[in-house]
């Protein structure tokens, strides 16, 4: 098995160019994140370009994150997570948010919306019953599937009263 081949592989931090032109990207945070991340920059006690590094100001290694997402998880009393699960946790909410498929695939790096979608969205209980509220809503709104519909309506009832009438 080669190094590319390992089961670590996929979340091994990696500095350099991108397998895509997909994968080199600009991430915009909102200013709520920005203003985190300032402070936990703010915080290091060594000149580094990374937010969050080593004491010597070197990237931190993986088993350090994975080590820090450890403790914050039992600090916080819930189930132990990955950092691969809260990318796909990410992907989830901007989906939730109604951030078109195309617009999600940039941010997460993917060369096909496909991958985001197929992969890395969750689609929980919730959002179906969401989904089939806000079809249900359009389907009032709209008066051309109205007109249909009054008119089906209409056809079953009449059928409704002559099957009840020669049932009697």
């Amino acid at each position: 098995m080669t190094d590319a081949d390992s089961p670590d592989a996929k979340t091994r931090i990696h500095i350099g160019k991108p397998k895509t032109a997909a994968g080199e990207r600009l991430i915009p945070v909102t200013s709520k994140a920005s203003h985190i991340l300032s402070r936990c920059k703010a915080r290091q006690k060594v000149k580094t370009d990374y937010v969050f590094a080593a004491k010597t100001g070197n990237m931190l290694q993986d088993r350090n994150i994975r080590r820090a997402l450890e403790h914050i998880c039992r600090k916080l009393s819930i189930n132990r997570l990955s950092v691969h699960e809260l990318r796909h946790t990410f992907s989830t909410r901007m989906y939730e948010a109604g951030i078109p498929s195309e617009e999600r695939a940039r941010i997460m790096g993917h060369a096909d919306s496909r991958t985001t979608d197929k992969i890395y969205v969750t689609v929980g209980t919730g959002n179906i019953i969401s989904a089939m509220e806000r079809f249900e809503k359009a389907m009032k709104d709209n008066k051309e599937v109205n007109g249909i519909t009054s008119t089906m309506t209409s056809s079953l009832q009449s059928e409704e009263k002559l099957g009840n009438g020669l049932a009697t």
